[in-house]
């Protein structure tokens, strides 16, 4: 078996995506969190909330425009 100079061994030896998704999931899954990460949770909820809340606003007011275009 002779091999040519220029080939070379290629050994993977990193965390797959997969792993580390595994991993993040088993943490969100916990219980537990520490008092800083109920905070950044609860800030980034209220952020969600209130741009749905917006958004929902934004619908009521086509539907009464398209409501009026109606009648």
């Amino acid at each position: 078996m002779s091999s040519s100079p220029n080939q070379q061994v290629v050994c993977c030896f990193w965390n797959s995506s997969k792993t580390k998704k595994k991993k993040k999931m088993k943490n969100e899954n916990m219980s537990t969190f520490s008092l800083k990460e109920q905070k950044q949770r609860l800030k980034k909820a209220l952020k969600e909330e209130e741009k749905v809340s917006r958004e929902a606003e934004k619908v009521v007011e086509w539907v009464r425009q398209a409501s009026s275009r109606m009648d």
